[in-house]
């Protein structure tokens, strides 16, 4: 699973297609973390160029290691 933990916050990618199963997902992380906020984040024009959280994820960590 592709998602980004921070605090009491999982923010999960959703594509927001036809045959997309983002209310499945957001359902299977709910339930998964029944005491963590869910928020989602359309991810359709990032994952096109070939990246998801980890990528974006990754590159906010290092940037905060910097500051």
């Amino acid at each position: 699973m592709n998602y980004w933990e921070v605090d009491n916050l999982i923010v999960v990618p959703i594509f927001e297609t036809e045959k997309s199963k983002d209310q499945e997902v957001y359902d299977k992380f709910g339930m998964i973390f029944p005491d963590r906020k869910i928020e989602t984040i359309n991810y359709n024009e990032i994952g096109f160029y070939g990246g998801l959280l980890n990528w974006t994820s990754l590159i906010h960590h290092i940037a905060q290691q910097h500051t």
